[in-house]
């Protein structure tokens, strides 16, 4: 039915819709750490932020060395604040199609540990066979995937809404998807400018583009 072996996911803005509230529990980390917050829109936020955290942080005058204080002050904020259904609409009907067919993974830059946390609080994360989180380079993290399976790249598919994670899925020849949406962590035109494969703007779009794919 589809072309694929393994599908690959990112998390953030990608299965879960939370920039706002991580921008949120940003805030909450500057003025826990420092006293006082950088003026931050959701647009501002969009240009600035990048994989590493910690240099976004460091810009701001939070040091790499008090990462793990900020890591708990977001953990601690997402456990009381994001209670809600955060899925991008879509994303549980395609994933527990997908698990019918192929293995199924997250590789994220979130806090270590957290993200299996969240997919259980999603009710998704019985489809996942692995969850790869606190990931900085995820080039890295393909390869190592690829090697435990025993893949070929052009066997697995990678979703994200972000252009470091789709660069590193073309360098591998892992099939690159970009998610476009109006609450990616990205401008749509950084985002393209990295060339995906294709491009869905909803999860709805997902499995039928899939499925159009040419077998290998």
């Amino acid at each position: 039915v589809f072309p694929f072996e393994l599908g690959l996911l990112d998390f953030n803005g990608t299965v879960q819709d939370d920039l706002e509230i991580t921008l949120q529990s940003v805030r909450e980390i500057f003025m826990k750490l420092t006293g006082s917050c950088p003026v931050l829109t959701e647009n501002s936020f969009r240009e600035e932020i990048t994989l590493h955290y910690a240099d976004f942080f460091e810009k701001y005058g939070i040091h790499k060395n008090r990462k793990a204080e900020g890591d708990a002050i977001r953990k601690k904020y997402f456990r009381k604040h994001a209670n809600g259904d955060l899925l991008f609409t879509g994303v549980k009907e395609a994933v527990s199609e997908l698990f019918q067919h192929m293995d199924l993974g997250i590789v994220s830059g979130d806090v270590q540990g957290f993200v299996s946390e969240r997919l259980e609080h999603l009710g998704i994360l019985q489809f996942f066979d692995t969850v790869h989180d606190g990931v900085s380079e995820k080039m890295d993290i393909f390869k190592k995937i690829l090697h435990a399976y025993e893949l070929a790249p052009y066997t697995v598919f990678y979703v994200d809404d972000g252009p470091e994670g789709i660069e590193a899925a073309n360098a591998l020849g892992i099939f690159s998807i970009a998610f476009v949406h109006n609450k990616s962590y990205c401008h749509e035109k950084r985002i393209l400018a990295a060339k995906p494969k294709i491009v869905i703007r909803s999860f709805l779009e997902l499995i039928p583009a899939l499925k159009n794919l040419t077998p290998h």
